[in-house]
């Protein structure tokens, strides 16, 4: 199927981007995914987003998700790593280890 200006690029990508760029969405997820042992840790009430550009050498790339928040009564970040593949990709272990 020929691809024209109207077709989004990567549709899926940015409906999961529209998606988790609400708090809300962010909060439910932690509380349904993570073992119960790490989400009960996390205080949720003073959870943000914040902002995930960043800058590698001179390319810029954005990380799917980072949090602000209390983790045991600790300042720290989050940060959730989404990698959805249309494809089988067997180099995705060493993709998702370079944004380590």
């Amino acid at each position: 199927m020929p691809k024209d200006d109207l077709t989004p690029k990567d549709p899926h990508d940015r409906l999961f981007k529209r998606v988790m760029s609400d708090e809300a969405n962010v909060r439910q997820f932690i509380k349904e995914f993570l073992p119960i042992e790490l989400s009960s840790q996390i205080d949720l009430k003073e959870m943000k987003l914040i902002p995930t550009e960043k800058i590698k050498g001179y390319n810029k790339y954005y990380m799917d998700i980072a949090v602000e928040c209390k983790i045991s009564d600790t300042k720290g970040q989050l940060y959730f790593v989404f990698e959805h593949k249309s494809y089988p990709d067997p180099g995705v272990l060493l993709q998702i280890l370079n944004y380590m």
